[in-house]
């Protein structure tokens, strides 16, 4: 769709819950600081699903045994993240609810980041919320339901049906738009000297990629830079860098840490 429009969906949205994310993230990092303990994640999670009422967006907890303990990810990219939009059952419905999810292995009852790890934190929370309310701005201005622009998959669903079902997945219009995005945010965030091209995304691409995005199409396309879909996305994150204010241009700069080690951490958004 016209990400112009778009975008102006998604301004006007995020111009409403990132003041309220913002302030429960900057009131805990300076509480971790001067406590010097650990944040309880639920006491977290509420403060901030009562900062964000009335924007139709909720944080919600998920415990799995399969997400790691602070021990297994030196505590830098804890917890992973995700999140969900919900098509509006009524066509009328114009505000899609949007649900983040906090990933959290079922032993951990507290976040044991380090001050930088709350702002790397913070920056994936906020990217996180943006990639979810790209979906409600599709929702909202009624992309076409009946025939989708979906890329066609290089590998056969009876092949391999898992590799099958999630390039139909990023290969969906819709995900690329929202991935785009991302990929922007990351690229001020990692590389915040450096001028988005497309000859520097497909450098990134090719590896070792620091952009989460980036390499989540990387991996599930298997390195094909050619596939429509991965063309796709190079266009659309041209198009959102002429259009957004990166996430990061308001942030404390990347720890060299978390930048060294990032690509260690699979990406979580839906």
């Amino acid at each position: 769709m016209n990400l112009r429009g778009l975008h102006q969906s998604v301004t006007a949205s995020f111009d409403r819950v990132r003041p309220a994310i913002d302030h429960i993230f900057t009131k805990t990092i300076a509480q971790t600081i001067q406590s010097g303990h650990a944040v309880n994640v639920a006491p977290f999670l509420v403060r901030m699903n009562k900062a964000l009422d009335g924007s139709g967006v909720r944080v919600r907890l998920e415990r799995n045994a399969k997400y790691g303990k602070p021990s297994d990810t030196e505590g830098t990219f804890y917890p992973s993240l995700g999140g969900y939009c919900y098509e509006p059952a009524d066509p009328a419905e114009k505000l899609a609810r949007v649900q983040l999810i906090v990933c959290i292995h079922p032993d951990i009852n507290r976040f044991p980041l380090s001050a930088a790890g709350w702002q790397y934190f913070r920056f994936r929370f906020l990217k996180t919320a943006a990639h979810e309310l790209v979906h409600r701005g599709q929702y909202a201005a009624n992309r076409d339901l009946d025939n989708p622009l979906v890329f066609r998959p290089s590998v056969a669903s009876h092949e391999n049906r898992a590799e099958f079902d999630q390039q139909v997945y990023l290969g969906d219009i819709d995900e690329i738009e929202a991935y785009a995005r991302d990929a922007v945010e990351e690229w001020y965030y990692f590389y915040p000297t450096a001028p988005l091209t497309i000859a520097g995304l497909k450098k990134d691409f090719r590896g070792p990629c620091q952009l989460p995005a980036l390499q989540y199409y990387r991996d599930t396309f298997k390195k094909d830079e050619q596939h429509l879909a991965v063309q796709r996305l190079f266009l659309k994150v041209r198009e959102w860098n002429r259009l957004i204010v990166p996430i990061a241009l308001n942030l404390p700069p990347v720890n060299a840490q978390i930048k060294k080690e990032r690509a260690k951490y699979p990406i979580a958004a839906a």
